[in-house]
């Protein structure tokens, strides 16, 4: 089984219970991914943003969390996710 959350109609995660982690599920569009790997993040959160590869419908990242720390980049990759587009 697994959580989903939804924010406006749109996907922000979907946690995965394993023993001892969770295994979060974030999809990022190509210009969140970019944002993403801008931001300074753990070494696993980092690992599994640079190597999965960016599909035409979104980068799909299985973040395990095992840690506060973990969780934390968790948390940054959804703020990029819910941040509202800028009309320039």
């Amino acid at each position: 089984w697994n959580i989903r959350y939804r924010r406006d109609g749109r996907s922000l995660t979907a946690l995965h219970p394993q023993q001892e982690r969770i295994i979060a599920q974030v999809v990022l569009g190509k210009v969140q991914a970019e944002r993403a790997l801008k931001l300074k993040l753990g070494e696993r959160t980092s690992q599994v943003l640079k190597e999965t590869p960016q599909e035409r419908d979104g980068r799909w990242l299985f973040i395990p969390v095992t840690s506060e720390s973990d969780a934390e980049d968790v948390e940054k990759l959804l703020l990029i996710k819910m941040r509202v587009p800028q009309n320039t």
